[in-house]
């Protein structure tokens, strides 16, 4: 969709704004006690929208500023690591799977979920110099499913709601 930039810029903020209240969403039902490091990942339903219809820079931009901005607000410095790492990595694979284009919203949500989980393990392996092969394999694998399924569900989310979204900015002020 062909937008100036400054209405792309705009938007772009209002979608922060939702981004960072379904974080704080987020931070409201945790899963620490089981399993740390595990969300819903609702906000990811944003960068979804972002990509599909501002093109990948705003998304991205968009990504990074809700894992910094999130974990200043909600979380700590050490969340902000995880954070960043695994949002880094899941809009790369986000992006080459949208740029493929062979790709439906819910797969690409789902490998983003994936790859989120991934970044925030090699993070977590990384900060705590310890590596438990069984532990680990485990926890890993336990990663995988939860993001796999909260990205499925977030891809589908988003997929629905996609050409409403794409409506209601297409139509502007005019609304």
């Amino acid at each position: 969709m062909q937008l100036p930039i400054n209405t792309k810029s705009a938007y772009t903020g209002i979608m922060l704004s939702f981004a960072l209240i379904l974080s704080y969403l987020e931070s409201l039902v945790s899963f620490d006690m089981l399993f740390p490091g595990i969300k819903l990942g609702l906000s990811n339903f944003i960068v979804l929208i972002a990509l599909y219809v501002f093109g990948p820079i705003f998304a991205f931009a968009l990504c990074i500023s809700k894992a910094v901005l999130s974990s200043l607000l909600f979380g700590s410095m050490a969340a902000m690591i995880y954070s960043l790492c695994g949002a880094v990595l899941s809009f790369a694979i986000m992006f080459v799977l949208y740029r493929c284009g062979d790709f439906h919203i819910p797969v690409i949500s789902a490998a983003g979920g994936v790859f989120h989980n991934l970044g925030q393990f090699i993070a977590a392996v990384y900060i705590m110099k310890t590596f438990i092969p069984g532990f680990w394999a485990l926890y890993l694998s336990v990663l995988i499913i939860s993001g796999l399924t909260t990205g499925l569900i977030t891809g589908f989310i988003a997929q629905l709601a996609f050409p409403y979204i794409k409506k209601i900015i297409s139509k502007g002020d005019r609304i």
